[in-house]
């Protein structure tokens, strides 16, 4: 009985079982929408406003003085005028030489051609060909020619005359660039062949296609028909047709 009541005692003396913490409740959710914030706004101090407008008239001042200073340099150079100013002719402002050669490497203008074909000095040659088979004595002048353009040229035609004694011109002849005449052709070739050839505004062999700057080539003109003179002289050679390549 004692040891029975002993046991039960010490079963007692275990610790009892901690109470659970009692479930927490859950807080109402505050659904009211926060206050609006603040617009803060800087006002401009004193004076500022008064600053910005003078800026820009310091601004427009400059930028109408640089008008009307450029003006009067330009117009006194003859390129722009305070005339063109008013009347609003503003293509003319392309006459000024920077402004033209901005539009030229930019590709909004063409180069101008400069320049001139010309005879060489002291080439040009006159000599007579007595042909029998033909019945006539040619006349040939031969000379040269020199694109001094800055452009490449094409059909370069050069043309001269016979002067009676009273210097009246009583025949003329023509040939184009890039022509020239062996003795031997000019004693042997037709009437017709020797047309053919001078009378291709491409040259002979092609010579007369494309005229470089500065290149030189040869001209050779022929008179077949001409009055009887007792005297006659050749007149200078001039340039009368070329025409630049890609125009």
């Amino acid at each position: 009985m004692r040891d029975d009541l002993e046991a039960s005692i010490g079963d007692n003396d275990s610790e009892p079982e901690a109470p659970r913490p009692a479930p927490r409740k859950s807080e109402p959710v505050d659904a009211t929408p926060p206050p609006p914030k603040p617009v803060i706004k800087i006002e401009p101090r004193k004076g500022e406003g008064g600053k910005g407008m003078i800026i820009l008239v310091v601004a427009a001042v400059i930028f109408l003085g640089g008008i009307l200073g450029g003006t009067a340099y330009t117009s006194k150079q003859g390129w722009f005028t305070f005339k063109d100013l008013f009347t609003l002719k503003f293509k003319k402002l392309g006459d000024i030489p920077a402004v033209d050669k901005w539009l030229i490497e930019n590709g909004y203008r063409e180069v101008p051609l400069t320049g001139a074909v010309e005879i060489v000095d002291d080439s040009v040659k006159a000599k007579q060909v007595h042909r029998n088979d033909l019945g006539v004595t040619l006349i040939v002048v031969e000379g040269k020619v020199i694109n001094r353009t800055n452009k490449v040229q094409s059909g370069i035609k050069i043309q001269a005359g016979l002067k009676n004694a009273n210097g009246d011109v009583v025949a003329t002849a023509s040939s184009y660039c890039g022509v020239a005449f062996a003795d031997a052709e000019l004693a042997s070739l037709g009437r017709q062949e020797i047309l053919d050839i001078t009378d291709t505004s491409s040259g002979r062999d092609m010579k007369c296609m494309e005229v470089t700057q500065n290149s030189v080539q040869p001209f050779t003109i022929i008179f077949f028909d001409y009055p009887a003179e007792t005297e006659l002289k050749v007149s200078s050679p001039q340039v009368v047709e070329f025409k630049t390549l890609g125009e």
